[in-house]
């Protein structure tokens, strides 16, 4: 995946306390941008993601994947629809222990990532 700097159209700090439930992003709400890179600040992670072969309920899962992060690594998804199946065709979360205590400044606790949010979103 190749990202342009002048496509950059925002940057998101991530304070998380609990689970980011296994959702598809919402390229005119949450989700937008058409390309994600997600840099892990602080704090260790798994991302979970899920294809998912029939939407209606009960969602049935037809494969499944994971991988870890550590503080300093970074992990992108392209959004065009030669690259980018599992933004748009797929599930995706960070499943995480829940910290009862709010998050207030300074607090150490919390995992804490930062997305960077490329280009302009175009449906699939």
């Amino acid at each position: 995946m190749c990202l342009e700097p002048g496509s950059l159209r925002g940057m998101q700090a991530n304070y998380q306390h609990d689970d980011f439930t296994l959702h598809m992003d919402d390229p005119k709400g949450d989700g937008f941008g058409r390309d994600v890179a997600t840099v892990n600040v602080r704090g260790n992670g798994i991302v979970v993601i899920e294809e998912i072969a029939d939407r209606r309920p009960p969602r049935t899962p037809s494969a499944s994947w994971y991988f870890q992060l550590s503080p300093g690594d970074v992990w992108c998804m392209p959004g065009d629809k030669e690259h980018g199946y599992v933004r748009w065709n797929c599930y995706h979360g960070l499943p995480h222990d829940e910290i009862k205590e709010e998050c207030q400044p300074g607090c150490t606790k919390c995992r804490i990532s930062l997305n960077l949010r490329y280009g302009y979103a175009r449906s699939p």
